[in-house]
């Protein structure tokens, strides 16, 4: 699996709808796998957070609907996990850019937790323009 990391610093303030959020996000692109009960998706993360991550794709789920993830984290610790669909971001939505779906961690195993929040510690903070 490979991953891009991004580093981006954007000044901050307005921020509404879907990005209006409990934690600071980083940017991480990693090739990811998503399950929900019927159906199997492969897309990239885009972002990250201790409380979710923003999936990057064309092929939304709706809202409420509860998903397994697997990705891998820069420095090799593999995430499974379990996350609701909180808000989709479609491409014909005025003044929205990548499309896709904002997936809030359900419960996140301890050894889990600390590899993200490792991975938090270690980048730089992500900030929105007005």
């Amino acid at each position: 699996m490979t991953h891009e990391i991004e580093q981006s610093l954007v000044s901050s303030s307005a921020r509404t709808g879907a990005d209006r959020r409990n934690h600071q996000r980083k940017l991480l692109r990693s090739e990811l796998s998503l399950w929900t009960e019927h159906n199997f998706y492969a897309g990239f993360t885009q972002d990250i957070s201790e409380g979710g991550l923003f999936v990057a794709t064309h092929e939304f789920l709706p809202v409420g609907t509860h998903v397994d993830l697997e990705l891998e984290l820069p420095g090799g610790h593999r995430l499974e996990l379990r996350g609701i669909v909180k808000w989709v971001r479609d491409p014909h939505d005025p003044g929205e850019t990548t499309p896709g779906m904002g997936i809030q961690f359900e419960a996140l195993a301890a050894a889990d937790r600390e590899a993200v929040c490792e991975f938090m510690n270690s980048r730089e903070p992500m900030f929105w323009d007005e």
